[in-house]
């Protein structure tokens, strides 16, 4: 099983970019603390399809995220001719933190729900 499931904080230029076949990807990095180190240690991630427009859009630098995916490695010759090697996490999913703005219920991000409306708190009414 290859999966991968890492939070950090958004580096400075990440990028969304078209393929040769259209395709439009992100890709980025982040800084994750090791607390075993004491040192933050950094990831490149890369995002495809309308995910990665997606994540253009709403992900700021410094930016908490949560990525879920598979590590992947890549292989090519750079200018000189040496063999190089890198490893990414191919990001599947992943989570942005919400806004603490009013959420769509018009309730605080964070705050509970109260009773539904024309409740009385009784059961009776209910189908199981």
């Amino acid at each position: 099983m290859n999966s991968i499931v890492i939070g950090g904080r958004l580096c400075k230029g990440g990028e969304l970019k078209t393929s040769a076949g259209d395709k439009e990807f992100y890709r980025g990095s982040i800084a994750v603390w090791n607390s075993w180190t004491k040192e933050s240690e950094f990831f490149d991630f890369v995002i495809f399809g309308k995910k990665a427009a997606f994540f253009a859009d709403w992900a700021k630098d410094g930016m908490f995220v949560n990525l879920k995916g598979e590590v992947g490695i890549n292989k090519w010759t750079d200018k000189s001719g040496q063999n190089r090697t890198s490893w990414s996490v191919r990001v599947a999913d992943f989570e942005l933190p919400r806004s603490k703005e009013k959420v769509d219920d018009g309730r605080p991000d964070g705050s509970e729900a109260g009773p539904m409306p024309n409740s009385d708190g009784g059961d009776e009414d209910l189908p199981f």
